[in-house]
This record gives C-alpha cells, structure tokens and sequence, in this order.
C-alpha cells in the first residue's frame, strides 16, 4: 500500500515530486545492491561491487599515503594504520613498489 502511494505520487505535480524521485531512486539502488549480493553468493557476479567497495577504496588509500609519506613504510591494517613513519625510506617510492605493497 505504501509503495503504491509512493508510486502514484509520482505521477503528480507538487512539491513532494523531488523527494518521490530521491526515494525512488534510493529504493532502486538498495534493490540493486541487494541484486548483486544474491548474484554473487550463487556465483553469478562479475567482481565489479567487491572491487568498488573494498579492494578500490584499499588500493586508493595505500597510494595515498605512500605519495603524502614518500614511504612504504607504513601499516595497513590495525590500530596505526596509514600512519607516516617518523623517518622516510632511503628508496624512492615507485609505481612497482606501491603495486607491492598492496599485494
């Protein structure tokens, strides 16, 4: 029933239109989500979510923080992690070297 209203409220002009629309749109994409989570657990996935919300977001803070650092020598995991050492790596920090790091 409430779904019906939200759907028909969409059909008509008035104030409420915008928030309709940004509640629809939310619905889709929890929809979505939940879509590729049940596609996923059957082995039905492509990877794309798991990459977008963990290993993406992994690889985007531990280029970061070597780039800030101008070192590797950091921990990624715990308490202390991403946190730059007190004293730098006598290496430069390359492309190879950070692609190690997160590996």
């Amino acid at each position: 029933l409430l779904f019906g209203f939200i759907f028909l409220s969409k059909f008509f002009e008035g104030a409420h239109q915008k928030h309709v629309e940004y509640f629809l749109n939310w619905i889709y994409l929890s929809l979505w989500w939940m879509f590729l989570g049940v596609a996923s657990s059957i082995g039905l996935g492509t990877g794309l979510h798991t990459f977008v919300l963990y290993l993406g977001p992994y690889i985007a803070r531990v280029t970061l923080a070597a780039t800030e650092c101008q070192s590797l020598n950091f921990e990624t995991w715990g308490e202390n992690s991403f946190l730059c050492p007190p004293n730098q790596d006598p290496f430069p920090v390359g492309t190879l070297s950070i692609l190690r790091k997160i590996w």
